[in-house]
C-alpha cells in the first residue's frame, strides 16, 4: 500500500514540479514508513510533521507527513480567533497558519494546509481511507480540496463496518459502493498477486490454550 501510495506521489511531482503531496497517516509508524519509501525508493526527503520543526523546511517540503490527529488539531487551533488589538474595532482575526513576512509557520495553527493550499497544484493521499467517512476527517478534507487538488485514498481494509454488519444479514454485498469524496475503488491488490515477491509466507497454526479456574 505504502509502495504504491509513493509511486503516485512520485509521478504526480514529476508532472507538477512546483506541487505539494501531503500525505495523512494513522500513526507515527505509518509517517516513519512512508518517510523511509519516499527517501529510499524515490530519493524524496519528506517533511514529518512533529518531528521536523523548522518552519521553513515545512515551507519548501514537497511531501508532507502528518497523522489525521495533528491535521486536525491544526485546523481546530487555526478556527481559533486570535486576540489582537484589532479586537478594538471590532474585528477578529483568525490564525491561517502564514508567519512572518509570509512564511509557513510551523507552530502556528493550520501550517500544513496553508502550505498545501498556496501551492500551484496539490495531492492529498489518505493512508488508511477507511476513516474517511468519519465527519471531522470528512470535513477537513473537504477544507483541504480546492481547485487543482487531488484525493487518492489507500486501505487494506476496504469494508467499513456498516458493510461488515451487512454482509452478516446478506450475501449481498456491495464492497464497490461508492464512497464520500472519494469515489469507487480503482485499483486492488490481492493477497494471492503480492505474495511472494512483497508479502511474508504466512504459516497458520492452531494453539490451544486450557482455561484454570483462579
Amino acid at each position: 500500500k505504502t509502495k504504491l501510495g509513493a509511486a503516485v506521489a512520485s509521478g504526480f511531482l514529476d508532472k507538477n514540479r512546483s506541487g505539494c503531496v501531503v500525505v495523512m497517516c494513522l500513526r507515527r509508524e505509518g509517517m516513519r514508513q512512508w518517510a523511509r519509501e519516499l527517501f529510499e525508493v524515490w530519493g524524496i526527503r519528506a517533511f514529518e510533521a512533529g518531528v521536523h520543526q523548522d518552519p521553513h523546511h515545512l515551507r519548501d517540503a514537497k511531501v508532507v507527513l502528518a497523522t489525521y490527529h495533528r491535521m486536525l488539531s491544526e485546523r481546530r487551533r487555526a478556527m481559533k480567533p486570535v486576540v489582537t488589538g484589532a479586537e478594538a474595532d471590532g474585528c477578529t482575526e483568525y490564525d491561517d497558519g502564514i508567519g512572518k513576512d509570509g512564511a509557513v509557520d510551523a507552530v502556528a495553527g493550520g501550517a500544513i494546509g496553508a502550505r498545501f493550499l498556496a501551492s500551484p497544484a496539490g495531492l492529498l493521499i489518505a493512508d488508511e481511507c477507511h476513516m474517511v467517512p468519519a465527519p471531522k476527517i470528512n470535513d477537513l478534507i473537504r477544507a483541504l480540496l480546492a481547485p487543482q487538488r487531488r484525493l487518492v485514498g489507500l486501505t487494506a481494509t476496504l469494508l467499513r463496518e456498516a458493510t461488515i454488519e451487512k454482509s452478516r444479514r446478506s450475501d449481498d454485498i456491495d464492497d464497490e459502493e461508492g464512497w464520500p469524496l472519494l469515489g469507487r475503488c480503482v485499483h486492488r491488490e490481492t493477497f494471492a498477486g503480492l505474495a511472494p515477491e512483497y508479502l511474508a509466507p504466512v504459516r497458520c497454526v492452531e494453539v490451544r490454550v486450557p482455561v484454570v479456574d483462579a
